[in-house]
């Protein structure tokens, strides 16, 4: 079971569900989303309990159903409902969509939505897999309005059957916030190369392409690779400069005003939010692909990049160096070092061979170490891995 997802879910969490279901896993999303859409995937049952009042009627449905497989566990989350209010009731939905559908695994895809499901996760009768991505070990805990979430941390590390971290570098971190490296697996972001594939054949001569995607949001950076392109144009980069990625007002007009006040209005193209498909057309348009954030778990969006055979240009942050080799796959910039990281650009631009080159490299790299079929062999292992141990554990028990 998943647990408090969004649905239809983000592109790199799809991909895994739809991986692992067509391997026969059964798979229960839990979501607050209270709509009806998303694709309807064999082997995949979502279960909504939205906020607020519609969460209530979605919940009783619930406990309903796990009064008919779990008596005991129904009357124990309807005691924290009354108990607990709002937070009560978030907490005894997921103990009945426990006890209803009987999974073997719960899974919390980000770090801090297993806080309010601590006392769930407590009792130990089904095995939890925690997800730590980026941002909820690396700016959370320094973040004044969620030292309270923060705080939890060394809870559900210890609560926690495995903490599945996205990279070595943010397992490390996860190890100074109180994990114990045991807990510790490392199963890295993939992309299906099958599907994320170079152009082919030879395109007609055109100014040289760059693109940026992901959400507008601080992390990011935008503003300073907007800076480094600048320096790089005035350094004789003739390249143009794609920004694919949605993000609220304060945000894009943050982002407006930076490619204003730097004169890049005929140089710089924002396109907004995009569909994967339009995405993946774009990777296939562009040349290079650059990537600043100051804070990262391991890019899917860089990884789409190397899979499409782009040299791609990215920070030194978190994961970043365990998927990118410093001038092989392309380059590897020290955060927020604007110099460096126009420099970058200017090589790629001016060496149309070390794009060919890095770019092919780039793809291999995919191929070798971040498939989809290797990641799912993964999750299969994690997962059926702790089946076995608490089936044995139980055993022992009885």
């Amino acid at each position: 079971m998943i647990v408090d997802i969004r649905w239809p879910a983000e592109t790199f969490l799809m991909r895994k569900i739809e991986a692992l279901a067509g391997c026969g896993y059964r798979i229960t999303v839990l979501t607050a989303d209270s709509g009806r859409g998303g694709p309807r995937l064999r082997n995949v049952r979502v279960v909504r309990v939205p906020g607020g009042l519609r969460a209530a009627g979605a919940a009783l449905l619930l406990l309903l159903r796990a009064a008919i497989r779990d008596f005991r566990q129904a009357i124990r989350g309807l005691r924290e409902w009354v108990g607990g209010g709002t937070s009560g009731l978030r907490l005894a939905a997921r103990r009945w969509a426990v006890a209803a559908f009987r999974p073997d695994v719960l899974h919390f895809e980000w770090t801090l939505a297993a806080v309010p499901c601590l006392a769930l996760i407590e009792d130990g009768g089904v095995p939890a897999v925690v997800s730590c991505r980026g941002a909820h070990v690396s700016i959370a805990p320094h973040n004044p309005r969620r030292q309270q979430e923060a705080r939890a941390l060394p809870r559900i590390f210890s609560l926690a059957a495995k903490v599945h971290c996205v990279s070595e570098a943010i397992a490390d971190e996860a190890v100074a916030l109180g994990m114990a490296r045991d807990k510790a697996a490392v199963i890295r972001p993939a992309v299906d190369p099958d599907r994320f594939v170079p152009a082919m054949g030879d395109s007609q001569p055109k100014r040289l392409g760059i693109l940026m995607t992901g959400a507008l949001i601080w992390r990011k950076a935008y503003e300073f690779a907007l800076t480094a392109y600048a320096e790089a144009c005035k350094r004789g980069l003739d390249a143009e400069l794609t920004i694919a990625g949605g993000g609220g007002k304060e945000e894009t007009s943050r982002l407006l005003y930076a490619i204003q006040d730097l004169g890049l209005e005929s140089r710089v193209f924002w396109k907004g939010s995009q569909s994967p498909e339009r995405i993946l057309e774009m990777l296939r348009e562009s040349d290079v692909f650059l990537h600043s954030s100051v804070s990262e778990g391991i890019s899917n969006a860089v990884l789409e990049a190397m899979a499409c055979g782009l040299p791609v240009v990215v920070t030194d942050a978190g994961g970043m160096r365990e998927a990118v080799r410093d001038g092989i796959d392309g380059f590897v910039v020290p955060v927020r070092d604007v110099d460096a990281m126009a420099e970058a650009l200017l090589k790629l631009a001016r060496d149309p061979e070390l794009r060919r080159r890095m770019g092919a490299a780039a793809r291999q790299r995919v191929l070798e170490e971040f498939t989809l079929e290797r990641q799912t062999r993964q999750w299969r292992g994690l997962y059926e891995g702790l089946v076995q141990e608490t089936a044995a554990r139980q055993g022992h028990g009885s």
